[in-house]
């Protein structure tokens, strides 16, 4: 995935994609008013991306800018506190 040629539509329309095939009770998590944003921005899109069920979130053929977007939307509205300290170990790491 050559991430420099995404807009930040294509980026929200990855996360779309990948939110659309989550859990609706972890994606319920999400203030309406965000998920809309990301509806909203994805929607201006042209880009169709190419999701994978069969592989992992860090195995899609998806841009980092939108594999970090949908890590902040994990560790501030889903994760439980461990999972919010193993994340804020990995980003103080890079």
């Amino acid at each position: 995935m050559d991430s420099n040629s995404l807009s930040f539509n294509d980026v929200l329309k990855e996360v779309y994609a990948i939110l659309s095939f989550a859990d609706e009770k972890m994606v319920s998590k999400i203030p309406d008013d965000i998920f809309q944003d990301i509806i909203t921005n994805a929607a201006m899109s042209d880009y169709e991306p190419k999701i994978d069920m069969n592989k992992s979130l860090d195995e899609q053929d998806i841009s980092n800018e939108s594999k970090s977007f949908l890590t902040a939307l994990w560790y501030k509205y889903m994760a439980d506190d461990d999972e919010k300290s193993d994340i804020a170990k990995i980003w103080s790491s890079n």
